[in-house]
């Protein structure tokens, strides 16, 4: 069944929790969560093919965190139906799994899907467009219109690469046959190919055109870090 935001927040309120990874530091800490399984009502975080890497015991994780473009539903198909797990997943990055396929393949399956990057419901395009309007008045990527967080859009560093909005919003990767699988989530194809002609028609004047007003999705939502910065009245997301 699909769950709404509102079947997830305070669910567990009062409980401990753990979230952990696939980091080798995880091995010490295995064994003390085993223990806390065990001996208390405590709710279990995992992600992608932890069941690989890790025994956790007998009961199966709470909730189990899909976010990247290897971690699929498809992917991890049959551990997913062996284990009665909770599943979060990114839907705009896993772009080809439907909603009706998981109600007709994963009968019993609990599932949120939830967007991570089509802030204020505008489409990669849009996003991209108005950071280069920022940058080309500004000079520099101290971009913060999305979550006020400018942190995002920091140039490339040689040791961590490109901050994830330059690798999420790569205007190369900008056409109809990328953008289009993950922005269908909150729009139709026609204001998709609008979005994007305005986006090469502004770029091809170096951005001069201020272009404010930009439509949401038909489709949009929060994203689940706009989700959190509601929630928890923080100044950023």
């Amino acid at each position: 069944m699909r769950l709404k935001q509102e079947d997830l927040l305070d669910r567990h309120k009062g409980k401990p929790a753990v979230v952990f990874g696939h980091g080798p530091s995880l091995s010490t800490a295995l064994p003390i969560i085993k223990d806390m399984q065990e001996q208390q009502d405590m709710i279990l975080f995992t992600l992608n093919d932890w069941y690989k890497l890790f025994d956790i015991g007998k009961k199966s994780p709470d909730y189990w965190v899909f976010a990247n473009s290897d971690a699929t539903i498809h992917a991890h198909q049959a551990s997913i139906l062996q284990h009665n797990s909770t599943v979060l997943f990114s839907d705009t990055v896993d772009t080809v799994i439907s909603y009706d396929e998981l109600d007709t393949n994963f009968k019993n399956l609990n599932y949120f899907p939830y967007d991570q990057r089509h802030f204020k419901g505008h489409s990669c395009t849009q996003i991209w467009h108005n950071f280069y309007q920022h940058y080309f008045r500004e000079q520099n990527n101290n971009f913060t219109e999305y979550g006020n967080n400018a942190v995002m859009w920091e140039p490339e560093h040689p040791d961590r690469g490109n901050a994830p909005a330059i690798r999420w919003f790569n205007p190369n990767k900008i056409t109809p046959y990328t953008y289009n699988r993950c922005c269908q989530r909150i729009k139709s194809i026609k204001a998709l190919n609008k979005d994007l002609m305005t986006f090469i028609n502004c770029g091809n004047t170096k951005f001069k055109h201020q272009i404010t007003n930009w439509e949401p999705g038909e489709n949009s939502r929060l994203t689940i870090q706009e989700e959190l910065q509601r929630k928890t009245n923080y100044h950023e997301h």
